[in-house]
């Protein structure tokens, strides 16, 4: 016996749901905080590209926001990347840093293949120079340890945790001699007494300024 109209549409939600978001993209993250960077880098001599982007989301454990797969521990904030390289490229992605700010703090790092199809592990990742005073969030990825990824491939998702609240910072990719800094990608903000000291001097500086100006 056929399907009616209402019984198909039902049946094509119950398949959709039940297969994974395609790619394991990033979703329910907190408004605001969830998004993509491209990056397109060319070398003329080699006539070769680079290209592709970095989807982001910042989620909230214990709240609507929280994340769902298997989140790093050490912090309220799980910090959420994924590299899509694409298919133009003519080079794998090998290395992907977040940019942490001075006196942000840090919990654990690692990467999750949570609803993610096909996704390019990393060979290592790891806070450097050391966790107690990080400046990058690392991912590697190797050609020795076949985990480069490749055009018109993905990753898993790289993830790493902390307590500080999300501000706009930066990020590098590169893939062999192509590579260059992202901006725009979430990172934990830095204590309130830096950003406190941070603000003075810029208010300080100002002052300075229409000091000048005055005489």
């Amino acid at each position: 016996m056929p399907f009616n109209k209402r019984e198909l549409l039902g049946a094509l939600f119950v398949l959709a749901v039940s297969f994974p978001v395609a790619n394991g993209a990033l979703v329910g993250g907190i408004p605001g905080w969830l998004g993509s960077e491209s990056f397109n880098y060319y070398n003329a001599q080699y006539e070769q590209i680079l290209t592709g982007r970095i989807d982001y989301a910042v989620y909230q454990q214990d709240s609507s926001y929280s994340y769902g797969g298997s989140a790093p521990s050490g912090g309220e904030y799980i910090y959420a990347y994924q590299i899509f390289n694409s298919a133009s490229s003519d080079r794998g992605v090998d290395f992907f840093t977040v940019g942490i700010l001075q006196d942000a703090h840090v919990g654990t790092i690692n990467w999750d293949d949570y609803q993610v199809i096909d996704g390019v592990e990393p060979f290592m990742e790891y806070f450097s120079p050391d966790p107690d005073s990080p400046q990058n969030a690392v991912y590697l990825f190797l050609p020795g340890a076949k985990s480069l990824v490749e055009s018109g491939q993905h990753s898993v998702h790289l993830l790493f945790s902390s307590n500080n609240e999300p501000t706009s910072g930066f990020g590098t990719i590169s893939g062999g001699a192509l590579g260059g800094m992202i901006l725009g990608l979430p990172t934990p903000i830095p204590e309130p007494s830096t950003v406190a000291l941070l603000a003075a001097g810029a208010c300080l500086l100002k002052f300075a300024g229409a000091g000048r100006r005055r005489v």
